[in-house]
């Protein structure tokens, strides 16, 4: 993989973790910043990177 699509990906892990949580505090949500709440958005993140990585894979592969 290419070092600027690793640094894209790397990016957007963080914008949604960052995002998702900025949202659960803006929203007021219960708890928003506290471990339990901080892990599953990490892994909640990890598995929306995945799903775009592999978006990416499956359109590169069919690209060519």
């Amino acid at each position: 993989m290419d070092i600027n699509i690793a640094l894209a990906f790397a990016l957007a892990y963080l914008f949604i973790v960052f995002f998702t949580l900025m949202g659960d505090v803006t929203g007021r949500k219960e708890g928003a910043l506290t471990a339990k709440n901080i892990k599953a958005v990490l892994v909640r993140s990890a598995v929306y990177l995945a799903i775009i990585i592999a978006g990416y894979v499956v359109y590169t592969f069919f690209k060519g």
